[in-house]
């Protein structure tokens, strides 16, 4: 993956952004980017920009655990 992009007051704006296999996903700002978080990066989210402002970000991959029970 690869991205192009620029700052404004420390905010990160994409201009381009190319995924793995080369494919530009995002042009001039609008489109969307590809962006993995997490310790082993499996969570994956699909982040929409339109003219280089966020609009939505969906998950498109993870890791869903189950229900946090404290010990009692």
């Amino acid at each position: 993956m690869k991205e192009e992009c620029y700052y404004v007051d420390n905010s990160k704006i994409p201009i381009n952004f190319w995924d793995s296999e080369g494919n530009k996903t995002l042009e001039n700002g609008t489109g969307f980017t590809i962006e993995k978080f997490g310790a082993n990066f499996n969570d994956v989210y699909k982040h929409h920009f339109v003219n280089g402002v966020f609009e939505k970000e969906e998950k498109i991959q993870g890791v869903v655990y189950g229900k946090f029970i404290p010990n009692k």
